[in-house]
């Protein structure tokens, strides 16, 4: 039952966004009193609290597989849309776009773990960066943060753009020409 209120509920928040996310929505969607999702979860920050942290975890233990299982800066990259990409659902953008959406309105402690979800990220692509920029040249004036940041904006706008145009698949255009320009990723690749 919890997994299932977690799902359902990070559903709800990806479609409706935080604000129009509530308990008795929870319930109406899985037939269900109110009661039995209190067993589980007094509140709603309770829930999307623990939707953020499971969301935390699940991006970390995968950006260390993508990191060990690529060799390069593109493969490694272009992995991490991929990743991101999976989160997508036609119209309905990934979890991290729709807390982005909804931060001022999150009470203070969801909004800090969302952050963090977003720094996490930022921070492993600034690593992947790093890293290649130390075999080859870095583009001058640019820092692996800035460069790193740039790359996550690129995803989690065209995230919302896709989204906005009802899309089926993401396709990260922006994402991917940005790492050619960057010198990231091989023109003929």
């Amino acid at each position: 039952m919890r997994h299932t209120l977690l799902e359902v509920s990070e559903r709800l928040i990806r479609e409706r966004g935080y604000a129009a996310f509530s308990l008795a929505e929870l319930a109406r969607t899985l037939s269900v009193a109110e009661d039995g999702i209190a067993e589980c979860f007094r509140t709603r920050e309770d829930i999307c609290m623990e939707v953020v942290e499971r969301h935390i975890i699940r991006i970390g233990r995968e950006l260390d597989d993508i990191y060990l299982e690529y060799g390069d800066a593109q493969s490694r990259l272009i992995a991490y849309a991929c990743l991101r990409s999976e989160d997508f659902v036609c119209g309905v953008p990934p979890f991290s776009v729709a807390l982005s959406a909804s931060h001022a309105c999150l009470p203070d402690a969801i909004r800090s773990r969302a952050s963090d979800l977003s720094i996490l990220q930022i921070h492993w692509i600034r690593k992947v960066v790093r890293d290649h920029f130390d075999s080859f040249d870095r583009p001058s004036g640019a820092s692996s943060t800035q460069i790193a940041k740039l790359l996550f904006s690129a995803l989690e706008g065209g995230a919302i753009l896709e989204c906005a145009a009802n899309d089926r698949e993401p396709s990260a255009s922006g994402y991917i020409l940005l790492m050619t320009k960057l010198g990231l990723r091989e023109k003929s690749a």
